[in-house]
């Protein structure tokens, strides 16, 4: 197989590794290359420690005609083949800039690593939001190379006064550049790969002079909007925007909007009511999503450590009548159980389980209702979406004091 598969259909993830793998080959590469097959991902050189993750490079080249592959292939391969990091912090420190990334891709990479060597590509990264988190590129003429734990343990640097040295790198090639695409709703055009990390800038977006507070969204690693606090009509349009963004180009970021505090930025729950709705809607679709992606990692960790425990879906239901959306989950009683977040839990008693007369569906308790009840759950550590160990599962007078939730 050459560099490039002509047929008239998108390959199957199988082949299209070998067609990377090949690529690769055809360009000279002739460092070390490992198939991950389970992960979709390629290890590169010697000691495996370059990872690139070939889902977006297999969405990429898949959604594209046959005419426009070698051109997508071409561009991923120069990633791929980028320079190998400096040795030292003081080499690197000139070309280090901060990303935004999804915790859910952070996840993904925790959960998968199941060997020490694994473990120390874990990325350095801190929280930006409950859904988002900062983490440091270094920058080369065609890819940013995303930088790990165990390489700023390396240059022997903590992650506070590496993250120092990008902000001010990008802050030095930043100026304000937006173009107002609706009536007041903007959106950044740097087109540099670091859009979204201009967020950490408030000045660059206060200098907009929107009629009251920025508020901005980053729902894709190369799509920074901005809005004014005050402008219900533009903050459905960034949402509508965002949600296109995040359908259209993958690479979701996060589903928040944004604000400032002390000069940084911050979840911002909308005021207008219609506008809080519409956000969390979409809230809930992306945290279906990545509940889902964390179930199934879970279940296989789980697996091979000989765990025994349900781990819990995270579900949206609608009202009917009046199209209300919520998400929900089922905790039942005598089963250790990874709970997720949700708006509504259904209580199943282990009489009901047994076959005893139902009076109906299980019941439907708000979450907060639900603690006062049984007391604070214990939170797993360091899971994206957050994951709880429920325990003092109501008994059946106490389900019944419990307030029925309706949409």
């Amino acid at each position: 197989m050459g560099i490039f598969d002509w047929f008239t259909g998108p390959p199957s993830p199988e082949k299209f590794s070998t067609i990377a793998v090949n690529g690769l080959r055809a360009q000279g590469y002739a460092h070390p290359i490992e198939v991950d097959q389970a992960q979709f991902r390629l290890l590169i050189g010697a000691d495996g420690k370059q990872i690139f993750n070939l889902t977006n490079f297999y969405r990429d080249y898949c959604r594209v005609g046959r005419a426009e592959r070698p051109q997508v292939m071409q561009a991923y391969l120069k990633s791929m083949m980028a320079e190998e990091l400096p040795s030292s912090f003081a080499a690197a420190k000139a070309r280090l800039l901060p990303v935004l990334r999804s915790r859910s891709m952070i996840e993904y990479v925790a959960l998968s690593a199941t060997t020490d060597a694994d473990a120390a590509r874990l990325p350095a990264a801190q929280p930006l939001s409950a859904d988002a988190a900062i983490m440091l590129a270094f920058d080369t003429e065609h890819a940013m190379m995303t930088l790990t734990a165990a390489t700023l343990a390396g240059w022997d640097v903590g992650f506070a006064d590496a993250l120092a040295a990008a902000s001010d790198n990008l802050r030095d090639r930043t100026v304000s550049c937006f173009d107002q695409i609706a009536p007041g709703l903007f959106l950044g055009t740097w087109n540099d790969s670091y859009d979204t990390s201009r967020l950490l800038f408030p000045d660059v977006l206060y200098q907009l002079g929107v009629a009251g507070e920025p508020v901005a969204m980053i729902p894709t690693r190369n799509r920074l909007l901005v809005a004014s606090a005050n402008d219900r009509d533009a903050q459905l349009a960034m949402i509508a925007l965002a949600r296109q963004f995040a359908d259209e180009e993958g690479r979701q970021v996060s589903a928040l909007m944004y604000h400032y505090q002390q000069g940084r930025p911050v979840e911002y729950l909308p005021v207008y009511p219609d506008v809080l709705a519409r956000l969390s809607d979409w809230r809930r679709k992306i945290l279906a999503e990545d509940y889902a992606g964390q179930k199934d990692m879970l279940a296989k960790a789980h697996a091979q450590a000989g765990v025994d425990v349900f781990v819990a879906s995270f579900q949206v239901i609608a009202s009917a009548e009046s199209g209300r959306e919520a998400s929900f989950s089922v905790w039942t009683e005598d089963v250790d159980t990874l709970l997720p977040e949700t708006d509504l839990v259904a209580l199943v008693s282990t009489a009901e389980l047994d076959g005893e007369k139902r009076t109906g569906p299980p019941k439907l308790v708000a979450w907060n209702d639900l603690l006062e009840a049984t007391g604070p759950f214990a939170r797993e550590a360091d899971r994206y979406p957050v994951r709880y160990r429920p325990v003092n599962f109501p008994d059946k007078a106490a389900r019944e004091a419990l307030p029925a939730t309706e949409l």
